[in-house]
């Protein structure tokens, strides 16, 4: 996973830019709040990360990669969680963190599976009896929103 993290944060935005193209789908028909982009180009060597359509197994190590909003100078952390269930109704991954992250700012950061290839965005958490849980919409309903 060093790697994943190494190629994000080459980018200073107040000096360097990266375009972004066209977005990727339409969002007048869109009743989910997504936002998917395309890069147009870079002269920085940042590729995009993989994508996973199969749904992880009950147990399997997932990462967030991302800065929580009180983290000023932040690198791209990345943060482990355990897979645990998926919603078919709501397409939720839901997940489990053995610790709390503070996760303001992480909506739409990516869930990725520990080939480094995205399975989810990230877009909830929450508490319950002091266990600490990421939801997040599963990449092939965001896929299906095209």
């Amino acid at each position: 996973m060093e790697n994943v993290s190494q190629s994000f944060y080459k980018i200073k935005p107040e000096t360097d830019t990266v375009l972004i193209g066209k977005t990727k789908l339409n969002y007048d028909l869109l009743t989910k709040d997504i936002l998917l982009l395309e890069v147009e180009n870079s002269n920085y060597n940042i590729l995009p990360l993989g994508i996973n359509f199969t749904l992880p197994v009950e147990g399997d190590k997932l990462y967030i990669i991302g800065c929580p909003y009180s983290e000023e100078n932040c690198k791209q952390n990345i943060y482990e969680v355990k897979f645990n269930s998926y919603d078919s109704e709501t397409g939720m991954l839901i997940s489990i963190s053995n610790n709390k992250i503070e996760m303001a700012g992480f909506s739409g950061a990516p869930l990725v599976n520990s080939e480094g290839d995205v399975v989810g965005a990230v877009t909830s958490s929450w508490e319950e009896n002091n266990i600490f849980y990421v939801g997040a919409t599963f990449i092939k309903e965001i896929q299906n929103a095209k």
